[in-house]
């Protein structure tokens, strides 16, 4: 009799250990892994299109005359003003576009003693852009051809010159439409007028502000 009820009274216990082990409850799920969100890309066609603007700033150079011997012109720096228009396309981060700048100068001439001696008034440029966009910000470099004329005073005569261009700069857009920028752009130019050849350097950093349509 004490045998059965030792055996009984084990089986109790153990039957008692397996229910409590068994109402634990469900296995916790296993963690779920976010995988980091990947940076904004810019938003494509923000410098997309045409545009057009206006700018200021300063030109500096130098330049020298060829005449049976060579021979310098030195250019007082002078202010820059004008204004340009292009249109852009873009891809992604990457935009190419054209542009047509004309810039008139004032103050930009040779002189000895106050008596003017020659100028160079104003500058054409043709170029192509390419540029990486970073949110609202793009940078970008050109390339491409100016012409211009040196107002030879001293000898009453005018060259018409014409070389490469190249230029640095960065823009940054305002909202959707306006626009604001800075530019290098470096320029030679040659030329000829009667039996004289010239070459001058013709250097302007300027800011401008625009509009894109």
């Amino acid at each position: 009799m004490i045998r059965t009820l030792a055996a009984t009274a084990t089986i109790a216990v153990l039957t008692a250990t397996a229910a409590s082990a068994g109402g634990a409850g469900p296995a916790a799920p296993d963690p779920v892994v976010v995988a980091p969100a990947a940076p904004a890309a810019a938003a494509v066609g923000a410098f997309d299109g045409a545009y057009v603007g206006l700018s200021y700033g300063i030109v500096r150079g130098d330049g020298e005359e060829t005449i049976a011997g060579t021979f310098g012109r030195p250019l007082e720096d002078g202010d820059a003003f004008g204004g340009i228009a292009g249109y852009n396309v873009q891809r992604g981060n990457f935009v190419f576009g054209g542009e047509l700048r004309v810039l008139a100068f004032d103050g930009y001439e040779e002189a000895l003693a106050g008596i003017p001696l020659g100028s160079i008034d104003r500058v054409t440029d043709v170029r192509g852009r390419a540029g990486y966009v970073f949110g609202d910000v793009m940078l970008y470099g050109a390339a491409g051809w100016s012409w211009a004329t040196f107002d030879n005073v001293a000898a009453g005569t005018e060259a018409d010159l014409d070389g490469y261009n190249l230029g640095l700069g960065v823009e940054y857009n305002i909202n959707e439409n306006f626009f604001v920028g800075l530019d290098y752009t470096a320029r030679t130019l040659d030329g000829e007028a009667g039996v004289s050849s010239f070459e001058f350097d013709t250097n302007t950093a300027t800011i401008s502000a625009g509009f894109r349509f």
